[in-house]
C-alpha cells in the first residue's frame, strides 16, 4: 500500500496579532489591540492555561519560551499577578514564584532576560470606581450591576476592572487573552469563559486571535482546553449546519484530494495545527498513522469519526479525539452538515508516515448515518424502543471486534461473555479444551448476567463451517485480527447482517436469564 509522509505545516496562527515588538513604550500603546508579536501571543496563551490548570512544570517550560520570544518580565508578571481575580491567589502567587526561578536560572546562565516597563502611575485624583465601571460596560456590553452581592460588585468594578486593567503594562486586548486562555484552562465556567469571549471581541481582540487562542492551546498539547474554548467559541458564535463558521477555510485540499470524498479544505496554522474543513458528506479514506498520534479537535459543524470494527463517534465542537499510533480509522462531515477540526500530530517518531487505504464506501457511510437515527429514535421515543443485544465470546479478540462491527450496524448494546475459569492461552490446549467441554455437555460458569426481557430481540449470527469456510475463502487462508481484514470480509460480514436481520430478527417470547 501506498503510504504518503506527513509534512509538517508553516506556522501562521495569530495571522491578525499586531506586529509590534516588546520595545513599544506604554505611551504609544493602543489599548484596544494586542501588544504581542505571533510568537508572544502563543506562548502567552500557554503561561496563562498553565497557570489555571496549577501545572508548575509545563509552565516553567512556557515562560522560558515566551521570554525566548521577547515577552518581557513585566508583561508575563503582569498577567500572572491579574489572574488571581480569575484563578486564586495560591494559583498565581506558584506561577510568580515559578517566573522568579526562571529568571534566576536564565540571568545566572548569561541567557537574555528583558525586563520591560512596569505600569505608569495613575494620577492623584484617579477614580478607580468610576473608571472600572466604565471599562466593565464596555467589556460586557452593557452596565452590570451585582446587587445581590453589592461588595463582590465594588471589588469588580474598583479593583479588577478599575485598579487593575488601569495598569497599562497589558493592553485591555492583551488581559482578555490572558483570561480567556487561563478559563479555558478551568472545568465547570463555562459561563465565564463565554462572557469573556464575548468581553475580547468588545476590546478588540479580533476573530483570528480567539482562534489562535485554541490554537497554541492545542499546539502545547493542551487538547482537552482547546475543545473546551472552541466549544465556547461555536456556541456564542452561533455556528450551524451551513457554513456560518467563523473559523477560515483556507484552501482546496488538492494535495490531498485523492485521498477524500467530496471537497475539503485546509487551513495551516501555529505550530504544525492545521484546521481541516469537510463539506456535508465529505470524509478522507480510511488510513493509519504510523510513529505518531494524531489529535483532532472538532471547532464547528457535526462529523463522525470512526476506528475500524468500532462504532462511529459523533464529532460536535469541542470533541476531542486521539487516535492511537497505527489504528486504521477514517473521519469527516455529517451527511447534512458542514464540519471543521483542528489535527495535529503529538508523539511524533523518526520516519512517522500515513498510509492511505481504501475509500469509505457510500453503504458504509449511509449505513452509519442510518445507525445512529436509529439510535436517536430509540432514545426519544420510548413507545417504540427495541432493545438489541449482541453477545459475544472471544478468545483471541476476532470475535470481539467482528461483534462491535455487527453492534454498530444494528444500532446494538453489547454484552460479553467472559468465562469465571478462564481457557488457555496457548490454542492447541484451548481447542482440546473447549472439544472436551462440548463432548461432556458442560455449561462453564461465566461472569456477569443479563436480563433479557420481553421486548428484546434475539439477533442469531452464529457462523455454520460453510459460511467459516467461505471467510477462510476470501481471507486466503491468513490469521488476522477482523480489526484489519481485507475489505471484501467486512463487506461481507455486512451483507450477512442485513440478511440475518430479514430472516432472524423476532421478539423474546418470555424473559430468559443469563
Amino acid at each position: 500500500m501506498k503510504k504518503i509522509v506527513f509534512l509538517a505545516l508553516a506556522a501562521i496562527g495569530f495571522a491578525a496579532c499586531s506586529p509590534k515588538q516588546a520595545k513599544e513604550t506604554n505611551e504609544t500603546k493602543d489599548m484596544n489591540q494586542l501588544s504581542f508579536t505571533t510568537g508572544q501571543a502563543a506562548w502567552m496563551s500557554a503561561i496563562a492555561c498553565h497557570e489555571a490548570k496549577g501545572d508548575l512544570v509545563a509552565l516553567e517550560s512556557a515562560i522560558h519560551n515566551g521570554l525566548e520570544a521577547e515577552l518581557t518580565v513585566s508583561q508575563v508578571k503582569e498577567a500572572l499577578s491579574q489572574l488571581y481575580a480569575y484563578t486564586g491567589f495560591p494559583r498565581s502567587l506558584n506561577a510568580l514564584g515559578t517566573l522568579q526561578r526562571v529568571i534566576g536560572d536564565r540571568q545566572a546562565k548569561g541567557v537574555k532576560v528583558i525586563m520591560g516597563e512596569d505600569a505608569s502611575p495613575l494620577p492623584d485624583d484617579y477614580d478607580a470606581l468610576q473608571q472600572g465601571t466604565e471599562v466593565q460596560t464596555r467589556l460586557t456590553g452593557k452596565p452590570f450591576d451585582y446587587a445581590f452581592a453589592p461588595a463582590t460588585d465594588y471589588y469588580l468594578k474598583a479593583h479588577l476592572f478599575g485598579d487593575i486593567f488601569a495598569r497599562d503594562n497589558l493592553t485591555f486586548a492583551d488581559r482578555e487573552l490572558v483570561t480567556v486562555s487561563a478559563l479555558s484552562g478551568l472545568q465547570g465556567v463555562e459561563p465565564q469563559l463565554k462572557a469573556h469571549i464575548a468581553g475580547a471581541r468588545n476590546m478588540g481582540v479580533t476573530e483570528e486571535q480567539l482562534q489562535g487562542i485554541a490554537v497554541a492551546l492545542a499546539a502545547n498539547g493542551l487538547f482537552e482546553e482547546a475543545g473546551r474554548l472552541a466549544r465556547a467559541y461555536d456556541e456564542l458564535s452561533n455556528s450551524d449546519s451551513g457554513l456560518t463558521t467563523k473559523w477560515s477555510i483556507g484552501s482546496p485540499n488538492t494535495a490531498y484530494s485523492q485521498y477524500f470524498i467530496g471537497q475539503s479544505f485546509l487551513q495551516p496554522y501555529y505550530g504544525g495545527v492545521a484546521n481541516v474543513t469537510f463539506e456535508p458528506r465529505c470524509r478522507n479514506n480510511w488510513h493509519v498513522h504510523h510513529g505518531a498520534v494524531q489529535v483532532l479537535v472538532c471547532v464547528s459543524g457535526k462529523g463522525w469519526y470512526q476506528e475500524w470494527g468500532k462504532p462511529a463517534v459523533a464529532l460536535t465542537s469541542g470533541t476531542v479525539i486521539a487516535i492511537p499510533e497505527g489504528v486504521k480509522h477514517w473521519h469527516g462531515a455529517a451527511a447534512d452538515s458542514w464540519m471543521q477540526h483542528l489535527a495535529v500530530h503529538t508523539q511524533e517518531q523518526p520516519g512517522a508516515s500515513n498510509e492511505w487505504l481504501e475509500p469509505v464506501s457510500d453503504k458504509q457511510y449511509n449505513c452509519l448515518t442510518a445507525c445512529a437515527k436509529t439510535n436517536d429514535t430509540k432514545k426519544n421515543d420510548s413507545m417504540t424502543k427495541q432493545n438489541i443485544l449482541v453477545t459475544y465470546f472471544s478468545w483471541s479478540g476476532n470475535t470481539r471486534y467482528a461483534a462491535e462491527y455487527i453492534a454498530n450496524r444494528l444500532g446494538a448494546d453489547q454484552f460479553e461473555i467472559i468465562r469465571e475459569e478462564a481457557y488457555p492461552a496457548d490454542y492447541d490446549a484451548c481447542a482440546e479444551h473447549a472439544k472436551a467441554e462440548k463432548e461432556r455437555g458442560d455449561r462453564p460458569a461465566i461472569k456477569g448476567k443479563v436480563d433479557m426481557a420481553d421486548n428484546l430481540n434475539v439477533f442469531d449470527f452464529a457462523l455454520t463451517d460453510e459460511e467459516m469456510q467461505q471467510i477462510a475463502a476470501i481471507d486466503k487462508g491468513k490469521s488476522v485480527f477482523f480489526s484489519h481484514q481485507d475489505p471484501a470480509i467486512v463487506e461481507w460480514f455486512g451483507q450477512m447482517v442485513e440478511e440475518r436481520k430479514k430472516a432472524n430478527h423476532h421478539p423474546a417470547k418470555e424473559q430468559t436469564k443469563w
